[in-house]
């Protein structure tokens, strides 16, 4: 029964072969016009998205110390599309998208991955997560060394930043600054011990005395001095009362 199925289609194909190439096609052509009206509301709305993302980017980079940043999404959006054409859809969609940004005044707008210091990428980076947090259902963040390439002031706003976003969601912070590790609500001491020929890595819970002493090691290096000692304190007590 399936051979006679086989042999009836090809018989037909051979008979009728215009009719059925012409009907083949039709329906081509309705699958397409409803996919490409789908395609264009995606790409309409990602586009009336983008214009709230710039501006609110360029506001969460100002706070992390990028007073001078332009940021613009640039949408790449084939005009005409043809039935036959399938390399134009892809799973994402029919756009394609770059991030522009310039983080100093007089400097034209450049692709994101081309322009960044490993300073600026930590941020950028940063100000998107931060921006989403408010947006996204996420219980959980974890920034592995985002505070890379920055220090001082900077490293302080950036603290601020993932306290801001800790009252959104759990943070899990993995950081060398004394900045950052100090303003966490708990801190956690990861180190390694030869035990029997192995290395096995372990973690510690701080108390506060502790935590004094490992951000005192943060501030000032291999030997702790009486003034990083104070500093650490400081810090931490800061951080505590707010």
């Amino acid at each position: 029964m399936s051979y006679l199925e086989k042999i009836t289609l090809d018989i037909e194909m051979v008979k009728n072969y215009d009719e059925i190439l012409k009907s083949t096609y039709i329906d081509l052509e309705n699958e397409f016009f409803k996919l490409k009206e789908h395609a264009f509301e995606l790409s309409n709305y990602r586009k009336t998205i983008a214009v709230s993302l710039e501006k609110n980017i360029i506001k969460e980079c100002k706070e992390l110390d990028l007073e001078d940043t332009q940021f613009q999404i640039i949408f790449h959006t084939p005009k005409e599309l043809e039935p036959l054409n399938k390399e134009v859809f892809k799973e994402t969609g029919i756009d394609e998208v770059d991030f522009l940004i310039s983080f100093n005044q007089g400097e034209p707008l450049r692709s994101l991955h081309k322009v960044a210091s490993g300073g600026e990428m930590s941020r950028i980076m940063l100000a998107f997560k931060s921006y989403f947090a408010n947006r996204s259902l996420y219980s959980l963040m974890v920034f592995d060394e985002i505070d890379t390439g920055v220090s001082g002031a900077t490293a302080k706003k950036i603290a601020k930043k993932m306290a801001e976003i800790s009252k959104i969601c759990q943070v899990l912070c993995i950081t060398h600054l004394p900045q950052v590790a100090s303003m966490g609500d708990a801190h956690i001491h990861i180190f390694k011990e030869l035990i029997h020929g192995r290395t096995t890595t372990h973690f510690k819970y701080l108390n506060f005395d502790e935590r004094v002493e490992e951000v005192a090691l943060m501030l000032s290096g291999d030997k702790m001095s009486l003034y990083a000692l104070e500093h650490a304190k400081a810090l931490l007590e800061e951080n505590c009362n707010k």
